[in-house]
């Protein structure tokens, strides 16, 4: 496999990029596929998804004949690629992230960065020594309504910040290929599959270091081997979990997996020493800002518009995609990078790990960043 060299420069390529789809189920098809052909400047030139059912939607869905590969192995060898987009079971993409990093590729690949702290170790010093570009799919930092936050936080609208909160109550797992994200041997947790995206968005407000864990979790099994074909769940289905980071600050994580026919989608609150925030997604996008020294209240509406809005995970997808492509002309370090990835992982396998031995984790003992530094 040869990489083709592309233009380290902003905007448009003299070509476009050809990227590798490594996994073509519900997200790599309905999301990644979906979004990359409304890209310019973009392309899937080969697939690669061990079940055949898969590759052959792939194939359907982008309309004729492409290289398409039950092993993607065989894909990093034989085609001449930039990048490659990787959506498969969480326990994979350590392995599959660090062939395509080795054989000189661009990555971008689904979250949560691995399912075992020694997978996160590996593959950070793989990214960490790469000369091209991994990037993680924690997709919410890409959309407006968190950017919006992350700069008034940064900009001291608040105050300094104290608390943050995060509320996700929804329905059941996703129908996956055997089930696999009910399983703890194939994502780590569900605090790890499902919640990363939110400990990454405190990580990223608080612009600190989380310092322990407390965390309580039950599996209830609301939604039985009924719903999943025979396979018994066996990872957390309801959750409560407490970040204390290295300034004092403390996150709250709530998580329920059967609020089947709550409305009020994702809610992330933070409470500062001059004010507080509150914002909503779902069926808008909305902002609440409070200033407690004048008592002024601001509501901002930071909807994306209909066309992105209806894509994958509304519209984040591709927002992530159309920076992925930027960092790759440009040989910019992504804003959700190898280091990011690292702490959205280690913080919810250590919250797992507070579950299971119930006590408090301390991060610098269960988890020291490689190296000694972040």
């Amino acid at each position: 496999m040869t990489a083709h060299p592309t233009d380290p420069v902003a905007g448009a390529s003299h070509r476009p990029l050809r990227y590798g789809l490594i996994g073509v189920g519900g997200m790599g098809r309905g999301g990644h596929l979906n979004v990359v052909k409304r890209l310019d400047g973009v392309e899937i030139a080969a697939l690669a998804d061990s079940f055949p059912e898969n590759l052959a939607k792939g194939v359907e869905a982008l309309g004729g004949p492409i290289p398409a590969y039950g092993d993607y192995r065989e894909l990093l060898e034989r085609e001449e690629l930039d990048a490659v987009v990787i959506a498969t079971p969480d326990d994979t993409h350590a392995d599959i992230a660090c062939d395509a990093l080795a054989a000189g590729l661009h990555v971008l690949a689904e979250k949560p960065m691995a399912s075992t702290l020694e997978d996160c170790n590996r593959l950070l010093r793989a990214a960490e020594s790469a000369e091209t570009i991994y990037q993680v799919g924690l997709e919410l930092r890409y959309k407006a309504i968190w950017q919006k936050v992350h700069a008034l936080l940064r900009e001291g609208r608040i105050g300094r910040v104290r608390q943050l909160w995060c509320k996700e109550f929804r329905g059941p797992w996703a129908l996956k290929v055997g089930q696999w994200i009910t399983q703890k041997q194939h994502t780590g947790g569900a605090l790890v599959e499902k919640d990363c995206h939110h400990f990454d968005l405190f990580n990223w407000f608080t612009d600190d270091l989380p310092e322990s864990v407390a965390a309580f979790g039950t599996v209830d099994l609301v939604y039985g081997p009924e719903r999943f074909e025979g396979v018994t769940p066996d990872v957390l289905d309801n959750a409560q979990v407490l970040v204390q980071y290295r300034s004092g600050t403390v996150a709250a994580l709530l998580l329920c997996m059967y609020c089947t026919g709550y409305r009020e989608g994702l809610e992330i609150g933070i409470v500062g020493t001059d004010g507080w925030m509150i914002a909503t997604t779902g069926a808008t996008d909305q902002l609440r800002i409070f200033r407690r020294g004048d008592g002024s209240e601001e509501v901002l509406d930071l909807t994306l518009a209909p066309d992105i809005r209806k894509l994958s995970h509304a519209g984040a997808v591709y927002l992530e995609h159309a920076a992925f492509a930027e960092n790759i002309r440009a040989g910019s370090r992504p804003l959700t990078d190898v280091v990011s990835a690292w702490w959205s992982t280690v913080v919810p396998l250590a919250a797992e790990r507070a579950v299971e031995e119930k006590r408090v984790v301390s991060l610098d003992e269960y988890a020291p960043f490689p190296d000694g530094g972040a």
